[in-house]
């Protein structure tokens, strides 16, 4: 039987209405400072290796500090937008501008739900997370290289609290909706920084060190990556469809078309065929006719034969392919010397050092480029396997949901379809990309978990008959 959720406010100070003039104008200045500061810390300081001045830096942690107080659900829209941004605040310090939001919000929620007398509402996947944290602590403890393994177990745990705050926070369709406008945001930003880099490089360098550098055309924006970029773009396609589905008029249709147009455009010029091959398959599952997905699998499919003649010819990425191929078929081999807890958090490409000889001739790649090597190598076979339980629960709970009948309008059902192919998405993307430290995998994990009771527990449409 469906039940409506109780009212979550989403202001500190309970006694002010959401709804009040003076709160909307503040949250409104807030939001767009917090945006410009966004926008001055890309041109200023572009890359993670450039850390943001400390005036900037200031700036930013006392606007959004006020954003948190009056709306921490603005406040979490905003920290996804930074979050591709991580540049240091001081250099030499593990710490970014983006830790220090997290933080910030995390005591906000915190001071209310104990002001409030609340608590959190753990999820069963979550319980799993929690359990899959011991074994990742216990094996970081035993790690090949402890220190390290440390700094970055307190790094995933960041990713923990990020998961956490995304749970708290939303509670219905409309602010779950909000949420993924954030983060289609953050993803335009990101393609557009990436679409203007390109261009300005292609311009300014010669024809003769255009030839000398392979991976020249290929679009890394300030993430500094092209295949992160694509991980990152190809997990918004599904609800950019969605939202053209969703759309009430033509020109809302339009937006969304040259956001979708955007979007793809820029997978497609990371030449990353993890990414490409992600969207493929994302387009299997997405909320369209039948036809026009099997037309857009054939396009692109055909596009990437077109090109693929031409990153024949790269050496670098023949040797690419065949890293690769080497670091799957080592997996097994490289888990079984330590089975149980593994080498350690972020030791992979430091094996040859603890144990000479060990990794296979691999034209000195250091990375897994796998989110499931990494957990079978690194933090052994418990924690993979905690951490398998935890994608196994997610899916269940996902096509339970979906296949569940009467209980979704049609507008939540083109939703639930975008989850679906948004699960999908992710799957197949790490098995190309170890995303671990990536924060915004946690926000996904979170969406995951949080999307199919809001849906089944919205009520603003009508079922679609049974």
């Amino acid at each position: 039987m469906l039940s409506t959720m109780p009212d979550y406010p989403t202001s500190i100070f309970s006694k002010i209405s959401p709804d009040r003039y003076a709160q909307r104008v503040f949250r409104v200045a807030c939001t767009v400072g917090l945006i410009v500061g966004l926008l001055v810390c890309i041109s200023c300081f572009p890359g993670k290796r450039n850390p943001i001045s400390l005036p900037l830096a200031g700036f930013i942690f006392c606007i959004y500090g006020f954003l948190c107080i009056v709306d921490r659900e603005s406040a979490l829209g905003i920290l996804v937008l930074f979050l591709p941004l991580q540049n240091k605040v001081v250099r030499g310090l593990p710490v970014t501008i983006t830790d220090l939001m997290i933080l910030e919000l995390a005591l906000v929620i915190w001071f209310r739900v104990v002001m409030g007398g609340t608590t959190f509402r753990f999820r069963t996947e979550t319980r799993w997370l929690h359990v899959w944290m011991i074994v990742l602590f216990i094996s970081s403890m035993v790690s090949m290289d402890p220190g390290l393994s440390l700094r970055l177990w307190i790094r995933t745990a960041m990713g923990m609290v990020v998961l956490l705050i995304v749970q708290e926070v939303i509670h219905d369709r409309s602010q779950l909706d909000r949420l993924i406008l954030w983060a289609i945001l953050s993803g335009l930003f990101l393609a557009a920084y990436g679409l203007g880099e390109g261009f300005i490089r292609a311009n300014q360098m010669s024809w003769h060190l255009l030839g000398r550098f392979n991976n020249w055309i290929r679009i890394q924006s300030f993430v500094v990556q092209s295949n992160f970029l694509a991980w990152w773009l190809v997990l918004l396609v599904p609800w950019v469809i969605s939202a053209i589905r969703l759309s009430d008029t033509p020109r809302d249709r339009i937006v969304w078309w040259l956001a979708m147009l955007v979007v793809v455009s820029v997978v497609l010029l990371t030449f990353s065929r993890g990414g490409c091959l992600a969207l493929a398959i994302v387009f299997l599952f997405v909320p369209i006719s039948r036809k026009i997905k099997i037309a857009g699998v054939i396009g692109l499919v055909a596009l990437i034969l077109v090109s693929a003649p031409m990153l024949a010819n790269l050496k670098a990425r023949g040797l690419s392919v065949e890293r690769r191929f080497h670091r799957y078929l080592s997996a097994p081999s490289l888990t079984a010397h330590h089975p149980l807890w593994g080498y350690g958090l972020g030791t992979y490409k430091f094996l040859d050092r603890y144990e000479p000889g060990i990794l296979p001739p691999d034209f000195k790649g250091k990375y897994s480029h796998s989110l499931y090597i990494t957990l079978a190598v690194e933090t052994g076979l418990i924690s993979t396997v905690v951490f398998g339980m935890v994608l196994f629960q997610i899916g269940r709970n996902v096509y339970r949901t979906f296949r569940l009948p009467g209980a979704l309008g049609e507008g939540n059902r083109i939703r639930m379809m975008s989850l679906v192919a948004a699960v999908v998405g992710l799957l197949i993307l790490e098995l190309f990309h170890s995303s671990m430290q990536t924060l915004m995998l946690w926000v996904w994990l979170a969406v995951f978990q949080t999307a199919p009771a809001v849906l089944i527990s919205d009520l603003s449409e009508s079922p679609v008959p049974v």
